[in-house]
């Protein structure tokens, strides 16, 4: 609840654990449902106090496994009487004890059964309305569905420079997708055994990644040789492939706005050879015309592709944010265009599944910029497998 409370007050967060983590991800993944059941079940005003340990309580109690819901009643009941009042657990108590008497009766279903739509999907009415425009009622309810599970744990073995390295056996192989056929990867067994050690060493083999941040770096495909740009890199998954296409041959450049998440970015990138790394702002910094052979943009975002591992997106999702990230991705790509060599590459990519900001920004982008044609794009909707995402690869016409 310390927790819980400083987040939602913008404290900064007291230690945690990682059962406390996973709770928490649980109750912002389920926020929309919880909200509901407590709305539609009160019968007066809900302090806040209260209303705090209800999310919690209901989150544990209804979507958490191996959790007795009556235990958790106990728990919280006793944890409102110490730290509030009688009256405040009173009502928790009674309000908990009759959601646990119909969730006997009529499961999770039952108590959701006349929620509207996008709540039981967990998905807000706008970003649901926006959904079933671009999607239909049946994409959309699948990729809910999807966005409400947790988010599989990837290994991608780093394959430049050449290693050897013995494969624990509770990590299982993973079939490569068919934008990246060339990755090597694996899955922690389910109580992922060993993965804090394998990850916490100063310079691990593997590197968590999810399948569809492989599909941008596939598309740029650096040859030998070049010199390429990833001018929005932190944390650094993509500029790793990217180095690593190059095979310790001509140069990688990783730039990102915010100097705090550099030592990350220089962190990640320990195993790759002529790296340069800079603190610029790509929708401003003024690049020299014809730079790069290649560039990848992975541009600020929505974020709707991920709601799995960001379940706060969903909230922070409107209009005016839409609108202004667009704004930033059309400033990033206007700024860094005159940068790619002619006959040099472009890839456009973000984790987002909003057409505005995918193909409706790239083909406003081509209007504006006709020395750059389209040579191919691929979206990725979210799935058991792999978070949602999109790319564009470009090409600069050789100059006449």
């Amino acid at each position: 609840m310390d927790v819980f409370g400083a987040l939602e007050e913008g404290r900064a967060l007291p230690p945690s654990n990682k059962l406390g983590h996973r709770l928490l991800l649980t109750i912002y993944r389920h926020a929309l449902g919880i909200d509901w059941l407590i709305e539609s079940r009160r019968t007066g005003r809900v302090r806040r106090r209260a209303r705090n340990v209800l999310c919690w309580a209901i989150a544990e109690i209804l979507w958490m496994d191996g959790v007795v819901g009556e235990a958790v009643t106990d728990v919280a009941v006793g944890y409102v009487k110490r730290r509030y009042s009688s009256s405040d657990a009173a009502f928790v108590n009674a309000f908990l004890r009759r959601l646990l008497e119909d969730f006997h009766k009529s499961g999770l279903e039952g108590l959701l059964e006349d929620a509207p739509p996008n709540i039981r999907y967990e998905i807000p009415d706008l970003l649901w309305k926006r959904w079933l425009k671009q999607y239909g009622i049946e994409e959309s309810a699948r990729m809910a569905s999807v966005l409400q599970l947790p988010a599989k744990t990837i290994l991608r073995l780093r394959n430049w420079p050449p290693q050897e390295v013995n494969i624990p056996e509770w990590l299982v192989p993973v079939n490569a997708p068919a934008w990246a056929p060339w990755a090597v990867l694996f899955a922690p067994a389910d109580n992922k055994k060993g993965l804090d050690d394998i990850m916490g060493t100063e310079k691990s083999p593997f590197y968590i990644q999810d399948m569809a941040t492989l599909l941008a770096p596939s598309l740029l495909a650096p040859q030998e040789g070049e010199r390429v740009a990833d001018l929005c890199a932190a944390p650094g998954g993509k500029s790793l492939v990217l180095g690593e296409m190059l095979k310790g041959t001509g140069s990688l450049f990783c730039a990102d706005r915010s100097e705090a998440k550099l030592p990350r970015l220089r962190q990640n990138l320990w195993s790759l050879p002529n790296v340069e790394i800079a603190a610029l702002d790509a929708a401003s910094h003024a690049f020299q015309e014809a730079s790069f052979d290649a560039i990848l943009l992975d541009v600020p975002c929505s974020n709707t592709g991920v709601i799995r591992r960001k379940p706060d997106v969903r909230e922070a999702f409107s209009t005016q944010r839409l609108t202004e990230v667009m704004e930033i991705q059309r400033r990033i790509l206007d700024n860094v265009a005159h940068a790619v060599k002619p006959g040099g590459r472009l890839v456009y990519s973000t984790c987002s599944i909003e057409a505005d900001e995918n193909q409706i920004q790239v083909q406003d982008f081509l209007k504006r910029h006709p020395d750059f044609t389209l040579v191919q794009e691929q979206a990725l909707l979210p799935t058991p497998d792999h978070d949602g995402a999109y790319a564009a690869l470009m090409k600069r016409r050789l100059l006449n």
